[in-house]
């Protein structure tokens, strides 16, 4: 063999060795969790294995530096995963740009889908993937927010739908005729927000509901079409005396909202100070489960949907100022809750005939409620 023949084999070799280790091994885990997690400044995807809740593995998806931000996960098919994320501002610029990613359990990758676009909001209807998204612009008067329709394999985008201003809390019927969405009306002063019913087919907006002085947090869309809103504040107050140094006091909210489908109110019922984040499950004719902001209760409330009935109460502990509690429905029923704090998460899988909710620790602190 010449000298030069060697040296291009040993080339080769190289080169294959490379590639080798630039690739990653394909994730397996049994009835997977997946949580949105940031671990050493690294936003990455967490699987879970059940039922022994071991870390199956990991996808990371983006450094985040000191900054992380929010986001969102949702499962489509085929070990594939849609990723958004909202981006964060530090000092007038973007420490981390928003996007929207596919990620693959078979290659533990992520690649972009929608660049420039997140936010921390995926739902799942009977034909898609959807994202609630908005652009990069740090210009109020130019930022813009879409629904993108993506595929159940999370590799195509198959439409994107305009709507304005800024939606916060979003939920599409199964079967994508509506969106039900929290804004902010614009045109008035002091701030206020309603819940909108968008026509995805006519692309307009077909009912609203004004909350006035309150201030709604998330929205939960039965079976039957009912909505139901969290009220974090009852009340929000004037804004603060720059010459006192006060600041402003919201009064806390204590009570959830139920809508028929056209949007007419339907009645509420009382829960604990600061409702933050809803979850339903069909289980026993509809049942709601209720996590609180960290300034209010630290439990878990579950509630007999329409009629708003207790249930249940399940205690958190041990608790911290700064501790995130986010809520999902899995797809057999269970809820999961996800409690947070700057170092570590729980995750826990509980029904309402549960004398207590398992905890399972993991590193990292999530940014979402896990799904599956």
């Amino acid at each position: 063999m010449s000298l030069k023949s060697f040296f291009s084999l040993f080339a080769i070799f190289v080169l294959l060795i490379a590639l080798a280790g630039c690739s990653n091994a394909p994730i397996t885990a049994n009835a997977p969790l997946y949580a949105l997690v940031v671990v050493n400044q690294q936003l990455q995807i967490d699987v879970i294995s059940r039922p022994t809740y071991q870390l199956a593995g990991t996808i990371s998806v983006q450094q985040v530096g000191d900054y992380p931000p929010n986001g969102a996960i949702g499962v489509g098919t085929n070990g594939s995963l849609l990723v958004t994320y909202a981006g964060s501002v530090v000092n007038g610029q973007y420490a981390v740009s928003p996007n929207t990613e596919s990620c693959s359990l078979q290659t533990a990758q992520c690649t972009t889908l929608i660049d420039g676009w997140g936010n921390n909001i995926v739902d799942k209807t009977n034909n898609h993937m959807i994202a609630s998204i908005c652009n990069n612009s740090l210009n109020v008067s130019q930022l813009k927010c879409q629904i993108a329709f993506v595929g159940n394999d999370t590799s195509t985008v198959q439409k994107r739908v305009t709507i304005s201003p800024f939606i916060g809390s979003v939920v599409i019927t199964p079967d994508e005729k509506f969106l039900y969405g929290i804004r902010y009306k614009t045109n008035v002063t002091p701030q206020q927000y309603e819940v909108i019913r968008f026509d995805l087919a006519q692309g307009k907006i077909t009912a609203t509901h004004n909350f006035g002085k309150e201030v709604p947090q998330s929205l939960a869309l039965a079976p039957d079409g009912t909505i139901y809103a969290s009220i974090l504040y009852a009340s929000q107050s004037s804004k603060a005396n720059a010459n006192s140094g006060t600041q402003p006091h919201n009064q806390p909210g204590t009570h959830i909202e139920m809508f028929t489908p056209d949007l007419t109110p339907n009645g509420t019922f009382t829960v604990g100070q600061y409702p933050l984040f809803l979850a339903i499950s069909p289980a026993n004719g509809g049942t709601i489960a209720l996590t609180y902001a960290s300034q209010g209760p630290h439990h878990i409330d579950l509630f007999q949907a329409k009629t708003g009935t207790p249930i249940k109460q399940f205690t958190i502990s041990p608790q911290s100022e700064d501790t995130d509690t986010y809520i999902s429905t899995l797809t057999n029923g269970h809820f999961a809750v996800t409690i947070s704090g700057p170092s570590s998460f729980s995750v826990g899988d509980f029904i309402a005939t549960d004398s207590a909710i398992q905890w399972h620790k993991y590193s990292g602190s999530a940014i979402n409620a896990v799904v599956n």
